[in-house]
């Protein structure tokens, strides 16, 4: 049996082995959306930094995310980055969706959390929080570690 959607917020907020193999014992229809990886660049205060996560949509429809925030900087932008005409560009991306079943990886050189205007200096060991806001309103909040890429 189906869960209604409004049970859905329970998107793995960790990245250890331990966590990982923790959430492995919940029941499917208890964690739709599973973070698989998540990390964050160290920055500056003040500067631009990045955070990567690759979720896994294990629902059966599809989820769109339509907007990020984060308690570590001024703004959030879900961000892609591309080649074009030998020159790396990156654009702002209104949405992403993950298909039921899939895996959606946001990598450096590719998709990601684009964190503008850091409000403090994200080092090596600490954290901060992505919250990625669904399409029907929920918000997910994720616990992103700072690591070297």
């Amino acid at each position: 049996m189906r869960r209604a959607p409004t049970s859905f917020l329970a998107l793995a907020m960790c990245a250890s082995a331990a966590c990982a193999s923790r959430q492995s014992d919940l029941p499917l229809l208890d964690r739709p959306l599973r973070v698989v990886s998540a990390w964050a660049r160290a920055a500056d205060s003040g500067t631009t930094g990045g955070a990567y996560v690759s979720v896994t949509n294990t629902d059966s429809v599809p989820v769109v995310i339509t907007s990020v925030s984060s308690t570590g900087a001024q703004s959030a932008e879900l961000h892609e980055s591309m080649v074009h005409d030998g020159m790396v560009h990156m654009t702002a991306r209104p949405s992403l969706r993950i298909a039921r079943d899939s895996t959606l990886s946001m990598t450096a050189g590719g998709l990601h959390v684009m964190l503008n205007g850091l409000t403090r200096a994200l080092t090596l060991g600490d954290s901060l929080t992505v919250t990625f806001v669904l399409e029907d309103g929920r918000s997910v909040p994720v616990r992103v570690p700072v690591r070297a890429p």
